[in-house]
Protein backbone atom coordinates (compact mmCIF):
# COMPACT_ATOMS: atom_id res chain seq x y z
CA UNK A 1 0.00 0.00 0.00
CA UNK A 2 1.31 3.70 -0.75
CA UNK A 3 1.65 5.88 1.86
CA UNK A 4 0.51 9.36 1.38
CA UNK A 5 2.93 11.91 0.22
CA UNK A 6 1.59 13.94 3.57
CA UNK A 7 2.74 11.38 5.73
CA UNK A 8 5.51 12.82 8.12
CA UNK A 9 9.03 11.39 8.96
CA UNK A 10 9.25 9.90 12.46
CA UNK A 11 12.37 10.95 13.41
CA UNK A 12 13.84 11.98 16.60
CA UNK A 13 12.36 16.11 16.80
CA UNK A 14 9.07 13.92 15.98
CA UNK A 15 9.31 11.74 18.71
CA UNK A 16 10.48 14.54 21.10
CA UNK A 17 6.81 16.95 19.84
CA UNK A 18 4.97 13.76 20.51
CA UNK A 19 6.54 13.28 23.98
CA UNK A 20 5.65 17.03 24.90
CA UNK A 21 2.01 16.65 23.53
CA UNK A 22 1.67 13.58 26.01
CA UNK A 23 3.11 15.70 28.51
CA UNK A 24 0.69 18.53 27.75
CA UNK A 25 -2.30 16.08 27.78
CA UNK A 26 -1.24 14.71 30.80
CA UNK A 27 -1.41 18.39 32.61
CA UNK A 28 -4.14 19.66 31.03
CA UNK A 29 -6.57 16.83 30.97
CA UNK A 30 -7.05 16.68 35.15
CA UNK A 31 -7.13 20.05 35.59
CA UNK A 32 -10.51 19.81 34.43
CA UNK A 33 -11.75 17.74 37.06
CA UNK A 34 -12.71 20.00 40.41
CA UNK A 35 -11.48 17.29 42.42
CA UNK A 36 -8.12 17.89 41.08
CA UNK A 37 -8.26 21.20 41.05
CA UNK A 38 -9.25 21.34 44.90
CA UNK A 39 -5.89 19.09 45.73
CA UNK A 40 -3.79 21.42 43.64
CA UNK A 41 -4.54 24.27 45.86
CA UNK A 42 -4.29 22.36 48.99
CA UNK A 43 -1.26 21.50 47.97
CA UNK A 44 0.05 25.08 47.19
CA UNK A 45 -1.06 26.31 50.69
CA UNK A 46 0.32 23.43 52.49
CA UNK A 47 3.90 23.35 50.49
CA UNK A 48 4.26 26.95 48.39
CA UNK A 49 2.66 29.29 50.52
CA UNK A 50 2.55 27.62 54.06
CA UNK A 51 -0.73 29.14 54.93
CA UNK A 52 -4.55 29.57 53.90
CA UNK A 53 -5.84 31.24 51.37
CA UNK A 54 -8.35 33.72 51.50
CA UNK A 55 -11.64 32.54 50.06
CA UNK A 56 -11.21 34.98 47.31
CA UNK A 57 -8.00 33.54 45.97
CA UNK A 58 -9.15 30.00 46.08
CA UNK A 59 -12.12 31.18 44.01
CA UNK A 60 -9.63 32.91 41.42
CA UNK A 61 -7.14 29.93 41.64
CA UNK A 62 -9.86 27.37 41.19
CA UNK A 63 -11.16 29.60 37.50
CA UNK A 64 -7.18 29.99 36.17
CA UNK A 65 -6.60 26.55 36.94
CA UNK A 66 -9.96 25.59 34.48
CA UNK A 67 -8.48 27.99 32.19
CA UNK A 68 -5.48 26.87 31.35
CA UNK A 69 -6.44 23.19 31.38
CA UNK A 70 -8.78 24.21 28.30
CA UNK A 71 -7.19 26.60 26.63
CA UNK A 72 -3.88 23.99 26.95
CA UNK A 73 -6.07 21.45 25.92
CA UNK A 74 -7.67 22.76 22.84
CA UNK A 75 -4.27 24.15 21.92
CA UNK A 76 -2.71 21.05 21.92
CA UNK A 77 -5.34 19.35 19.98
CA UNK A 78 -5.37 22.28 17.25
CA UNK A 79 -1.53 21.53 16.91
CA UNK A 80 -1.79 18.16 16.42
CA UNK A 81 -3.98 17.60 13.99
CA UNK A 82 -2.68 20.37 12.16
CA UNK A 83 1.20 19.19 12.52
CA UNK A 84 0.55 15.04 12.89
CA UNK A 85 -2.15 13.82 11.28
CA UNK A 86 -2.17 12.70 7.53
CA UNK A 87 -5.87 14.89 6.72
CA UNK A 88 -4.83 18.26 9.32
CA UNK A 89 -1.28 18.08 7.19
CA UNK A 90 -3.40 17.70 3.67
CA UNK A 91 -5.67 20.46 4.57
CA UNK A 92 -2.75 22.78 5.30
CA UNK A 93 -1.50 22.20 2.01
CA UNK A 94 -4.03 22.34 0.09
CA UNK A 95 -4.30 25.95 1.23
CA UNK A 96 -1.43 26.73 -0.36
CA UNK A 97 0.44 28.24 2.93
CA UNK A 98 2.98 25.63 3.32
CA UNK A 99 4.35 22.75 1.74
CA UNK A 100 5.01 19.90 3.58
CA UNK A 101 5.37 17.16 1.49
CA UNK A 102 7.80 14.79 3.12
CA UNK A 103 8.94 16.52 5.60
CA UNK A 104 10.01 16.89 9.45
CA UNK A 105 8.29 19.30 11.56
CA UNK A 106 11.29 21.15 12.38
CA UNK A 107 11.51 21.58 8.28
CA UNK A 108 7.76 22.79 8.20
CA UNK A 109 8.13 25.69 10.21
CA UNK A 110 10.94 26.57 8.70
CA UNK A 111 9.36 27.04 5.58
CA UNK A 112 5.95 28.51 6.93
CA UNK A 113 8.65 31.12 8.16
CA UNK A 114 10.00 31.65 4.75
CA UNK A 115 6.42 31.62 2.76
CA UNK A 116 4.91 33.67 5.58
CA UNK A 117 7.66 36.78 4.29
CA UNK A 118 6.71 36.52 0.79
CA UNK A 119 3.25 36.65 1.38
CA UNK A 120 2.54 40.19 3.00
CA UNK A 121 -1.47 39.91 3.26
CA UNK A 122 -1.37 36.90 4.70
CA UNK A 123 1.16 37.92 7.62
CA UNK A 124 -0.87 41.44 7.89
CA UNK A 125 -4.11 39.56 8.22
CA UNK A 126 -2.61 37.64 11.41
CA UNK A 127 -0.78 40.18 13.14
CA UNK A 128 -4.18 43.02 12.76
CA UNK A 129 -6.84 39.73 13.01
CA UNK A 130 -4.71 38.97 16.37
CA UNK A 131 -4.47 42.67 17.68
CA UNK A 132 -7.61 43.24 17.44
CA UNK A 133 -8.71 39.54 19.08
CA UNK A 134 -6.54 40.45 21.72
CA UNK A 135 -8.13 43.75 22.24
CA UNK A 136 -11.67 41.86 22.50
CA UNK A 137 -9.98 39.66 24.92
CA UNK A 138 -8.65 42.03 27.05
CA UNK A 139 -11.81 43.56 27.86
CA UNK A 140 -13.97 40.45 28.51
CA UNK A 141 -11.25 39.57 30.82
CA UNK A 142 -11.38 42.69 32.80
CA UNK A 143 -14.31 44.46 32.44
CA UNK A 144 -17.00 43.35 35.23
CA UNK A 145 -21.05 42.16 33.94
CA UNK A 146 -23.05 44.76 32.37
CA UNK A 147 -26.58 44.89 32.91
CA UNK A 148 -28.00 43.51 30.37
CA UNK A 149 -25.39 40.49 30.60
CA UNK A 150 -26.40 39.70 34.10
CA UNK A 151 -30.10 39.97 33.08
CA UNK A 152 -29.58 37.72 30.59
CA UNK A 153 -27.82 35.13 33.34
CA UNK A 154 -30.55 35.13 35.69
CA UNK A 155 -33.50 35.08 32.97
CA UNK A 156 -32.31 32.18 30.29
CA UNK A 157 -28.88 31.19 30.89
CA UNK A 158 -29.73 29.83 35.07
CA UNK A 159 -32.89 28.36 35.16
CA UNK A 160 -33.96 25.10 33.69
CA UNK A 161 -33.64 24.77 29.98
CA UNK A 162 -37.18 23.94 29.32
CA UNK A 163 -38.03 27.50 31.33
CA UNK A 164 -35.63 29.02 29.16
CA UNK A 165 -36.73 28.27 26.07
CA UNK A 166 -40.32 28.14 26.50
CA UNK A 167 -41.07 31.34 29.14
CA UNK A 168 -38.20 33.36 28.91
CA UNK A 169 -37.65 34.30 25.19
CA UNK A 170 -37.22 37.55 23.85
CA UNK A 171 -37.67 38.30 20.00
CA UNK A 172 -34.07 40.43 20.55
CA UNK A 173 -32.75 37.74 23.10
CA UNK A 174 -29.56 35.77 22.37
CA UNK A 175 -30.41 32.44 21.96
CA UNK A 176 -27.38 30.28 20.46
CA UNK A 177 -25.07 32.77 23.43
CA UNK A 178 -27.24 31.54 26.37
CA UNK A 179 -27.25 27.68 25.08
CA UNK A 180 -23.09 27.81 24.53
CA UNK A 181 -22.89 29.57 28.05
CA UNK A 182 -24.28 26.90 29.34
CA UNK A 183 -21.96 24.44 27.89
CA UNK A 184 -19.46 26.14 28.79
CA UNK A 185 -20.22 26.98 31.95
CA UNK A 186 -21.24 23.25 32.57
CA UNK A 187 -17.53 22.03 31.52
CA UNK A 188 -15.81 25.01 33.28
CA UNK A 189 -17.73 24.43 37.06
CA UNK A 190 -17.09 28.39 36.68
CA UNK A 191 -20.95 29.81 37.19
CA UNK A 192 -19.71 33.23 37.94
CA UNK A 193 -16.56 33.71 36.12
CA UNK A 194 -17.39 37.28 33.79
CA UNK A 195 -14.87 35.65 31.11
CA UNK A 196 -16.11 32.28 30.39
CA UNK A 197 -19.69 33.65 29.96
CA UNK A 198 -18.55 35.88 27.07
CA UNK A 199 -15.85 33.14 25.95
CA UNK A 200 -18.71 31.82 23.13
CA UNK A 201 -19.15 35.32 21.60
CA UNK A 202 -14.94 35.61 21.76
CA UNK A 203 -14.72 32.47 19.87
CA UNK A 204 -17.27 33.62 17.33
CA UNK A 205 -15.27 36.48 16.75
CA UNK A 206 -12.35 34.22 15.90
CA UNK A 207 -14.94 33.50 13.26
CA UNK A 208 -15.78 36.61 12.44
CA UNK A 209 -11.89 37.80 11.83
CA UNK A 210 -11.59 34.05 9.62
CA UNK A 211 -14.11 35.22 7.18
CA UNK A 212 -13.51 38.71 6.95
CA UNK A 213 -9.60 37.35 5.90
CA UNK A 214 -11.17 34.51 2.91
CA UNK A 215 -13.60 37.15 2.00
CA UNK A 216 -10.71 40.14 1.62
CA UNK A 217 -8.20 37.22 -0.13
CA UNK A 218 -10.42 37.46 -2.83
CA UNK A 219 -10.65 41.26 -3.62
CA UNK A 220 -8.51 43.53 -5.73
CA UNK A 221 -8.27 45.65 -2.55
CA UNK A 222 -7.50 43.36 0.56
CA UNK A 223 -5.88 45.76 2.59
CA UNK A 224 -8.54 47.79 2.65
CA UNK A 225 -11.38 45.44 2.64
CA UNK A 226 -9.88 44.00 5.95
CA UNK A 227 -9.04 46.70 7.45
CA UNK A 228 -12.92 47.39 6.72
CA UNK A 229 -14.45 44.55 8.82
CA UNK A 230 -12.32 44.72 11.71
CA UNK A 231 -11.98 48.41 12.38
CA UNK A 232 -15.79 49.01 13.42
CA UNK A 233 -14.92 49.39 17.38
CA UNK A 234 -18.51 48.98 18.31
CA UNK A 235 -18.15 45.38 16.65
CA UNK A 236 -15.37 44.74 18.80
CA UNK A 237 -16.77 45.67 21.96
CA UNK A 238 -19.89 43.46 21.65
CA UNK A 239 -17.83 40.67 21.04
CA UNK A 240 -16.38 41.37 23.97
CA UNK A 241 -19.55 40.51 25.78
CA UNK A 242 -22.46 38.06 26.33
CA UNK A 243 -24.52 39.35 23.80
CA UNK A 244 -25.55 37.74 20.39
CA UNK A 245 -24.90 41.27 18.19
CA UNK A 246 -21.22 40.32 17.52
CA UNK A 247 -22.01 36.52 17.45
CA UNK A 248 -24.99 37.58 14.63
CA UNK A 249 -22.49 39.39 12.97
CA UNK A 250 -19.70 36.63 12.53
CA UNK A 251 -23.07 34.39 11.55
CA UNK A 252 -23.61 36.60 8.58
CA UNK A 253 -20.33 37.17 7.51
CA UNK A 254 -19.93 32.94 7.21
CA UNK A 255 -23.63 33.09 5.36
CA UNK A 256 -22.26 35.78 3.01
CA UNK A 257 -18.75 34.20 2.51
CA UNK A 258 -20.64 30.47 1.14
CA UNK A 259 -23.25 32.57 -0.23
CA UNK A 260 -20.30 33.87 -2.83
CA UNK A 261 -19.08 30.43 -3.12
CA UNK A 262 -22.47 29.08 -4.05
CA UNK A 263 -23.01 31.51 -6.56
CA UNK A 264 -19.91 30.23 -8.79
CA UNK A 265 -20.80 26.83 -8.07
CA UNK A 266 -24.83 26.59 -7.86
CA UNK A 267 -25.34 22.88 -8.13
CA UNK A 268 -22.77 22.25 -4.69
CA UNK A 269 -24.94 21.13 -2.60
CA UNK A 270 -22.72 21.27 0.30
CA UNK A 271 -21.88 25.43 0.08
CA UNK A 272 -25.76 25.78 0.34
CA UNK A 273 -26.29 23.75 3.28
CA UNK A 274 -23.53 26.08 4.81
CA UNK A 275 -24.91 28.85 3.82
CA UNK A 276 -28.41 28.13 4.99
CA UNK A 277 -26.85 26.71 8.46
CA UNK A 278 -24.76 30.12 9.03
CA UNK A 279 -28.38 31.65 8.33
CA UNK A 280 -30.27 30.15 10.76
CA UNK A 281 -27.24 30.13 13.20
CA UNK A 282 -27.21 34.25 12.85
CA UNK A 283 -31.34 34.08 13.63
CA UNK A 284 -30.92 31.69 16.66
CA UNK A 285 -28.04 34.31 17.89
CA UNK A 286 -30.32 37.18 17.92
CA UNK A 287 -33.98 37.60 16.94
CA UNK A 288 -33.60 41.14 14.82
CA UNK A 289 -31.00 39.21 12.51
CA UNK A 290 -34.43 37.94 10.69
CA UNK A 291 -34.17 41.27 8.96
CA UNK A 292 -30.75 40.86 7.59
CA UNK A 293 -31.54 36.73 6.65
CA UNK A 294 -34.75 38.38 4.95
CA UNK A 295 -33.51 40.69 2.72
CA UNK A 296 -30.58 37.87 1.77
CA UNK A 297 -33.30 35.24 1.42
CA UNK A 298 -35.27 37.72 -1.15
CA UNK A 299 -32.58 37.81 -2.97
CA UNK A 300 -32.12 34.02 -3.18
CA UNK A 301 -35.11 33.71 -3.79
CA UNK A 302 -36.07 36.17 -6.50
CA UNK A 303 -32.65 36.45 -8.31
CA UNK A 304 -31.30 32.48 -8.25
CA UNK A 305 -35.13 30.76 -7.97
CA UNK A 306 -33.87 28.63 -10.84
CA UNK A 307 -30.58 27.09 -9.03
CA UNK A 308 -32.92 26.42 -5.91
CA UNK A 309 -36.83 25.34 -6.31
CA UNK A 310 -35.28 21.82 -5.64
CA UNK A 311 -36.63 18.69 -3.41
CA UNK A 312 -33.16 18.67 -1.89
CA UNK A 313 -32.75 22.25 -0.66
CA UNK A 314 -36.19 22.23 0.72
CA UNK A 315 -35.79 21.01 4.25
CA UNK A 316 -33.14 23.60 4.86
CA UNK A 317 -35.39 26.17 4.28
CA UNK A 318 -37.85 24.10 6.29
CA UNK A 319 -35.44 24.17 9.45
CA UNK A 320 -34.81 27.75 8.72
CA UNK A 321 -38.46 28.75 8.41
CA UNK A 322 -39.01 26.88 11.79
CA UNK A 323 -36.41 28.66 13.56
CA UNK A 324 -38.20 31.91 12.44
CA UNK A 325 -41.38 31.30 13.73
CA UNK A 326 -39.92 29.84 16.73
CA UNK A 327 -38.81 33.24 17.19
CA UNK A 328 -41.82 35.03 16.51
CA UNK A 329 -44.50 32.80 18.13
CA UNK A 330 -42.85 31.67 21.14
CA UNK A 331 -40.77 34.76 21.87
CA UNK A 332 -42.43 38.28 23.08
CA UNK A 333 -41.51 41.80 23.74
CA UNK A 334 -38.93 43.00 25.93
CA UNK A 335 -41.69 45.01 27.59
CA UNK A 336 -45.39 44.92 27.67
CA UNK A 337 -46.50 47.21 25.47
CA UNK A 338 -42.96 48.47 24.63
CA UNK A 339 -41.82 47.46 20.27
CA UNK A 340 -38.65 45.64 20.12
CA UNK A 341 -37.27 48.21 18.06
CA UNK A 342 -36.73 51.56 20.53
CA UNK A 343 -35.74 54.29 18.33
CA UNK A 344 -37.91 56.00 15.85
CA UNK A 345 -35.48 58.34 14.26
CA UNK A 346 -34.27 56.95 11.16
CA UNK A 347 -31.02 58.56 11.22
CA UNK A 348 -29.84 56.94 14.66
CA UNK A 349 -30.64 53.36 13.21
CA UNK A 350 -29.57 53.18 9.46
CA UNK A 351 -27.19 56.58 8.97
CA UNK A 352 -25.27 56.96 12.57
CA UNK A 353 -25.63 53.00 13.83
CA UNK A 354 -23.05 52.24 12.02
CA UNK A 355 -20.93 55.34 10.87
CA UNK A 356 -20.99 56.88 14.16
CA UNK A 357 -18.32 54.06 15.37
CA UNK A 358 -15.86 55.18 12.72
CA UNK A 359 -16.98 59.08 12.99
CA UNK A 360 -16.11 58.71 16.68
CA UNK A 361 -19.83 60.07 17.05
CA UNK A 362 -18.99 63.44 15.57
CA UNK A 363 -22.60 63.99 13.98
CA UNK A 364 -21.09 66.11 10.75
CA UNK A 365 -18.79 63.50 9.92
CA UNK A 366 -21.36 60.85 10.26
CA UNK A 367 -23.26 62.19 7.81
CA UNK A 368 -20.63 62.77 6.00
CA UNK A 369 -19.06 58.99 6.04
CA UNK A 370 -22.80 57.93 5.00
CA UNK A 371 -22.80 60.71 1.81
CA UNK A 372 -19.90 58.73 1.04
CA UNK A 373 -21.51 54.91 1.18
CA UNK A 374 -24.52 56.31 -1.01
CA UNK A 375 -22.28 57.37 -3.50
CA UNK A 376 -20.36 53.83 -3.58
CA UNK A 377 -24.16 52.43 -3.64
CA UNK A 378 -24.82 54.56 -6.83
CA UNK A 379 -21.57 54.28 -8.21
CA UNK A 380 -21.78 49.94 -7.78
CA UNK A 381 -25.44 49.93 -8.86
CA UNK A 382 -24.49 51.87 -11.94
CA UNK A 383 -21.34 49.66 -13.08
CA UNK A 384 -23.42 46.25 -12.47
CA UNK A 385 -26.43 47.82 -14.26
CA UNK A 386 -28.62 47.40 -10.93
CA UNK A 387 -27.66 43.66 -10.62
CA UNK A 388 -25.07 43.54 -7.40
CA UNK A 389 -26.76 41.53 -4.68
CA UNK A 390 -25.58 43.04 -2.25
CA UNK A 391 -26.68 46.66 -3.23
CA UNK A 392 -30.15 45.02 -3.16
CA UNK A 393 -29.67 43.67 0.14
CA UNK A 394 -28.92 47.80 1.43
CA UNK A 395 -32.27 48.81 -0.62
CA UNK A 396 -34.29 45.89 0.65
CA UNK A 397 -33.88 46.38 4.17
CA UNK A 398 -34.05 50.18 4.01
CA UNK A 399 -37.85 49.17 2.65
CA UNK A 400 -37.98 46.70 5.52
CA UNK A 401 -37.42 49.13 8.38
CA UNK A 402 -39.23 51.87 6.85
CA UNK A 403 -42.68 49.44 6.41
CA UNK A 404 -41.99 48.40 10.19
CA UNK A 405 -41.99 51.57 11.67
CA UNK A 406 -44.91 53.39 9.38
CA UNK A 407 -47.21 50.43 9.11
CA UNK A 408 -46.50 48.86 12.01
CA UNK A 409 -45.08 50.86 14.70
CA UNK A 410 -42.20 48.98 15.53
CA UNK A 411 -39.56 51.83 15.19
CA UNK A 412 -36.43 51.45 13.54
CA UNK A 413 -33.56 48.87 14.69
CA UNK A 414 -31.35 49.82 17.70
CA UNK A 415 -27.48 51.08 16.96
CA UNK A 416 -26.05 47.64 18.31
CA UNK A 417 -29.22 46.00 16.68
CA UNK A 418 -27.60 47.06 13.22
CA UNK A 419 -24.50 45.17 14.26
CA UNK A 420 -25.32 42.15 12.38
CA UNK A 421 -26.24 43.94 8.96
CA UNK A 422 -22.90 45.70 9.40
CA UNK A 423 -21.07 43.03 6.69
CA UNK A 424 -23.55 43.68 3.85
CA UNK A 425 -22.60 47.35 4.07
CA UNK A 426 -18.91 46.16 4.20
CA UNK A 427 -19.43 43.71 0.52
CA UNK A 428 -21.33 47.09 -0.57
CA UNK A 429 -17.77 48.67 -0.24
CA UNK A 430 -15.59 45.98 -1.34
CA UNK A 431 -17.57 45.40 -4.72
CA UNK A 432 -17.80 48.89 -5.16
CA UNK A 433 -14.00 49.21 -5.05
CA UNK A 434 -13.06 46.56 -7.18
CA UNK A 435 -14.53 48.84 -10.30
CA UNK A 436 -11.74 51.45 -8.83
CA UNK A 437 -8.53 50.09 -10.19
CA UNK A 438 -5.59 50.50 -8.75
CA UNK A 439 -3.89 53.71 -9.87
CA UNK A 440 -1.00 56.53 -8.82
CA UNK A 441 -3.71 58.50 -7.69
CA UNK A 442 -5.91 55.84 -5.84
CA UNK A 443 -3.09 53.94 -4.05
CA UNK A 444 -2.17 57.03 -1.79
CA UNK A 445 -5.91 57.22 -1.24
CA UNK A 446 -6.45 54.01 -0.25
CA UNK A 447 -3.36 53.91 2.47
CA UNK A 448 -4.65 56.88 3.86
CA UNK A 449 -7.94 55.26 4.69
CA UNK A 450 -6.72 52.26 5.70
CA UNK A 451 -4.22 54.15 7.90
CA UNK A 452 -7.57 56.00 9.68
CA UNK A 453 -9.62 53.18 10.29
CA UNK A 454 -6.73 51.94 12.40
CA UNK A 455 -5.96 55.07 13.78
CA UNK A 456 -9.62 55.61 14.95
CA UNK A 457 -9.72 51.82 16.36
CA UNK A 458 -6.56 52.26 18.15
CA UNK A 459 -8.08 55.27 19.99
CA UNK A 460 -10.97 53.78 20.80
CA UNK A 461 -9.43 51.33 22.62
CA UNK A 462 -10.68 51.00 26.19
CA UNK A 463 -10.50 47.81 27.88
CA UNK A 464 -12.27 48.83 31.30
CA UNK A 465 -15.62 49.81 29.84
CA UNK A 466 -17.96 49.78 26.51
CA UNK A 467 -19.73 52.65 25.55
CA UNK A 468 -23.61 51.26 26.09
CA UNK A 469 -22.97 50.57 29.51
CA UNK A 470 -20.09 52.15 31.21
CA UNK A 471 -21.90 52.79 34.38
CA UNK A 472 -22.63 49.45 34.94
CA UNK A 473 -18.48 48.62 34.97
CA UNK A 474 -18.70 51.88 37.61
CA UNK A 475 -21.36 49.70 40.03
CA UNK A 476 -19.18 46.75 39.52
CA UNK A 477 -16.46 48.61 40.91
CA UNK A 478 -18.13 50.30 44.26
CA UNK A 479 -18.92 46.65 44.94
CA UNK A 480 -15.91 45.54 44.89
CA UNK A 481 -14.36 47.89 46.43
CA UNK A 482 -16.91 47.31 49.35
CA UNK A 483 -16.13 43.96 49.29
CA UNK A 484 -12.77 44.55 49.71
CA UNK A 485 -13.07 47.02 52.98
CA UNK A 486 -14.21 43.58 54.77
CA UNK A 487 -12.28 40.45 55.30
CA UNK A 488 -13.55 37.71 53.59
CA UNK A 489 -12.25 34.88 56.27
CA UNK A 490 -14.90 32.20 57.44
CA UNK A 491 -15.84 34.08 60.87
CA UNK A 492 -16.92 37.40 58.87
CA UNK A 493 -18.70 36.12 55.81
CA UNK A 494 -21.97 36.35 57.39
CA UNK A 495 -21.59 40.20 58.14
CA UNK A 496 -19.73 40.90 54.80
CA UNK A 497 -22.97 38.86 52.97
CA UNK A 498 -25.52 41.22 55.13
CA UNK A 499 -23.71 44.31 54.91
CA UNK A 500 -23.58 43.87 51.15
CA UNK A 501 -27.24 42.78 50.74
CA UNK A 502 -28.73 46.01 52.55
CA UNK A 503 -25.72 47.98 49.74
CA UNK A 504 -27.72 46.70 46.81
CA UNK A 505 -31.11 46.96 48.78
CA UNK A 506 -30.02 50.41 48.30
CA UNK A 507 -28.66 50.24 44.88
CA UNK A 508 -30.95 47.62 43.40
CA UNK A 509 -28.87 46.08 39.62
CA UNK A 510 -29.05 43.27 38.45
CA UNK A 511 -24.94 43.11 38.23
CA UNK A 512 -25.37 43.73 41.79
CA UNK A 513 -27.82 40.34 42.19
CA UNK A 514 -24.60 38.57 39.64
CA UNK A 515 -21.56 39.78 42.21
CA UNK A 516 -24.20 39.24 45.59
CA UNK A 517 -24.09 35.55 44.55
CA UNK A 518 -20.74 35.21 43.20
CA UNK A 519 -19.76 36.26 46.52
CA UNK A 520 -22.31 34.25 48.57
CA UNK A 521 -20.97 31.21 46.48
CA UNK A 522 -17.22 32.07 47.51
CA UNK A 523 -18.05 32.22 51.49
CA UNK A 524 -20.03 29.33 50.98
CA UNK A 525 -17.14 27.18 49.78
Amino acid sequence: MRNSPYEIKRGLFWHCFVFLSVLGLFLCVPLLFPGIREIIIDLSESFVFHRELEARHVAAAREALAAFGIFGLCFILFFDFWALTVPGRTILEKTGFIDIREKDILDAGKSLVKKTAGKPFELFGLLSGSFVLMAALSRAANTGMTRDEATMCFDVVFPGIVESLMRSQYLNNHMLDAFLIRITLLITQAKFNEFFIRLPSLIFYGAYIFFAYKTAKQKTHPYLVFILFISNYYLNEFSGLARGYGMAAACMAGAFYFFNRWKDDANNKKLFRRFMLWCALGVLANGITLYTVFCLLMVVTVKYRKNIIKLSNLPWFLIFLFVSLYLVFVSRPTMPGKPIATTRSFYSSIVAAVFDTFSLSNRFLTLALFIIFIGMLIYLMIKTRGKNDYGWMYIIFICLSLISNIFFGRGYPLSREMLPFYPVIVFVAADGLEYIKPRTITRPLFVLAGLLLCFQFIIQIDTKGTRDWREDYSRKNEILQFIGTNRLEAESGEIVRESLKRYIETNPSSVGMFYMQKLTLILDE
